[in-house]
């Protein structure tokens, strides 16, 4: 049995996808990391794909916060044993980002878990108390992430929160970029270190290639991935 991977306080965390690790400097403590993408776009099967590969392959404790899909789902879509005692999931639905924050602190004192997933931003639920204080969903959410920010400088770990793009107004497949966060463009600059784009241009096939925009708001560089039965095969580093 392969020994759990020993992370001291404050160390950076490998996702062990090298290309990946080596654009994005491995996943830093106190991080806020948002993938984003349109619909279709694999936002959820690449997160999965790190979580087994730091979770099965390292045994890295990790969190993921499932507002999409069940944990029956996620068990399923990874392959793994229900048990895993290094893989900790809450399906909770419409969870809130207080319920959140207090289910993270927890799992992070308890179970020594390394790093948090969060599918998706636009899912979370808000406490009617606090509903009240925003006039658009854009403020709420930008809210949302101005919170994980403080949570993950708080806990010193990196969160990964997944984010929907709209769809391009006229209909045309075109390249992500900052501003397609509209309203919330100011707040993804503000609190998050890593903005990840997926783009597809061919995802109404079965089989294509994945563009992978890393934008760490101060540079960017691309990671072009095969994607193939719900798994991301790296293929080459575009600059």
């Amino acid at each position: 049995m392969k020994a759990p991977f020993i992370m001291e306080e404050g160390e950076p965390l490998p996702t062990k996808l090298i290309q990946w690790d080596d654009i994005t400097q491995v996943f830093q403590p106190s991080e806020l990391i948002v993938i984003a993408g349109r619909p279709s776009m694999g936002k959820t099967t690449f997160a999965l794909n790190m979580i087994k590969h730091m979770n099965m392959c390292n045994k890295i404790s990790c969190a993921l916060f499932s507002i999409a899909m069940t944990r029956f789902q996620v068990v399923y879509r990874l392959g793994i044993n229900a048990n895993n005692t290094y893989l900790f999931i809450d399906d909770t639905p419409k969870l809130t980002i207080l319920e959140f924050q207090s289910k993270a602190r927890n799992m992070v004192a308890k179970h020594g878990v390394k790093v948090i997933f969060i599918d998706y931003l636009q899912l979370f639920g808000m406490p009617l108390n606090v509903n009240k204080l925003f006039e658009t969903i854009a403020e709420e959410q930008s809210y949302i992430l101005w919170r994980l920010k403080l949570l993950s400088v708080e806990l010193n770990v990196p969160i990964i929160v997944l984010s929907q793009l709209n769809r391009p107004i006229d209909g045309n497949e075109i390249r992500p970029v900052l501003a397609g966060f509209r309203e919330m463009q100011s707040a993804i600059e503000l609190c998050a270190d890593k903005v990840c784009f997926i783009h597809r241009p061919e995802y109404f096939h079965l089989q294509g290639e994945a563009e992978f925009i890393v934008n760490d708001i101060r540079r960017e560089e691309s990671i072009i991935y095969q994607a193939e039965n719900k798994v991301f095969k790296e293929i080459t580093i575009k600059n």
